[in-house]
């Protein structure tokens, strides 16, 4: 069974999302306002694997006039989305596996922006050239793609200090969030069994923008970065 059908996860996922991304409310700030602030009255704004909603809320409020088309592999977030966008004319939502690509109904040049958070690096690596491509070119001329995503270093001596630096840094936040307490090894295997759980596969920041530039992309950005989380935009 795919683990995001798994209502369990998807709970965990949602419970400590916040406390597990550093400044999680930052980036999906970022990502909105980058989306809205320069577009068209009335943008239209996809958001891939948008789960259960939380960056397309964050695009309505700074761009009330705002159109979203949210898709996410599974359907139990579908579902909390369609909860919670009800009777939103400005939000449709749709089951859809990025590793085949964006949606055949999207027609090309059709959105303003296209936006993900948190969600890439879970698409298969031999699948992600095509995506970009498939972004490309639903994107108008000039338009922009913003992704902000979980990277590894690309120094695996770096990576692995890394990620024993975050688990440092995440043992105080989840006793104080989530009510957990666990010693440093006893956090560390936690957290290494729910990546390899959840199927992560990240790749680096260098690799994200040489896979951009051969989808066509003009300029590719690196706006933001804390940890292994950074935010990227590349522009048509």
């Amino acid at each position: 069974m795919n683990i995001w059908e798994d209502r369990k996860a998807v709970e965990q996922y949602m419970r400590e999302a916040d406390v597990a991304i550093p400044d999680r409310r930052e980036i999906l700030y970022i990502i909105s306002r980058l989306a809205t602030d320069d577009a068209p009255e009335s943008p239209m704004i996809a958001d891939l694997g948008g789960g259960f909603g939380d960056l397309t809320a964050a695009i309505l409020e700074h761009g009330p006039m705002a159109n979203v088309e949210l898709i996410d592999l599974s359907k139990e977030m579908i579902c909390l989305s369609r909860s919670r966008f009800k009777g939103d004319p400005r939000v449709r939502m749709e089951v859809h596996d990025l590793n085949l690509g964006l949606p055949d109904t999207w027609d090309d040049g059709s959105f303003d922006s296209i936006v993900s958070c948190q969600v890439l690096h879970y698409i298969e690596p031999e699948n992600r050239v095509r995506l970009y491509n498939d972004i490309w070119s639903k994107l108008k001329d000039g338009a922009m793609f913003i992704n902000g995503d979980l990277f590894k270093c690309d120094s695996p001596a770096i990576d692995r200090w890394e990620f024993d630096d975050r688990i440092r840094w995440l043992m105080p936040r989840m006793r104080s969030d989530a009510g957990e307490g666990m010693t440093f090894e006893e956090l560390k295997a936690s957290r290494l069994e729910f990546r390899k759980r959840m199927g992560e596969k990240p790749g680096t920041v260098w690799q994200l923008n040489e896979d951009l530039r051969r989808a066509g992309f003009r300029h590719v950005d690196l706006l933001w970065k804390k940890q292994c989380f950074a935010i990227l935009a590349a522009i048509k």
